[in-house]
C-alpha cells in the first residue's frame, strides 16, 4: 500500500471512532448525519461547505467524500477490526492523487 493510501485508511478509521464514539471527541465539533440518505450505508455524513483552502484539507472536511462513498454492503460497521478489514476490499484509487 501507498503512504497516501495508508493516509486515508487511517482517516477513515478515525471517522468510524469518531462516529461510534470510541474516542472521546464530541461528533458534533467534526462532522453532522446526512438526513437525507437513500443509498449506502446509514452513517453517512454532511458535507460543509469550505470558502478556503485551509478548511478544505481540515480532517473532518477532507474524509467525508470517502467516508460517504463506502459502499454500505461491503463494509461492516459492527466493530472496529471488521471495519478495518473491510477497507482493504475497497478500491479507493479514485480519491489518490496519481503521478
Amino acid at each position: 500500500m501507498t503512504l497516501e493510501l495508508r493516509r486515508l485508511h487511517a482517516d477513515l478509521v478515525m471517522c468510524y471512532k469518531i462516529v461510534s464514539n470510541i474516542v472521546k471527541l464530541e461528533l458534533k465539533r467534526f462532522f453532522a448525519f446526512n438526513i437525507f440518505t437513500t443509498r449506502g450505508h446509514t452513517y453517512k455524513l454532511y458535507v460543509s461547505r469550505a470558502s478556503a483552502n485551509v478548511r478544505r484539507y481540515f480532517f473532518a472536511h477532507r474524509v467525508v467524500k470517502p467516508w460517504n462513498s463506502l459502499p454500505g454492503n461491503a463494509v461492516d460497521f459492527s466493530s472496529l477490526g471488521q471495519f478495518r478489514g473491510s477497507l482493504h476490499r475497497i478500491d479507493f484509487s479514485s480519491f489518490l492523487v496519481v503521478e
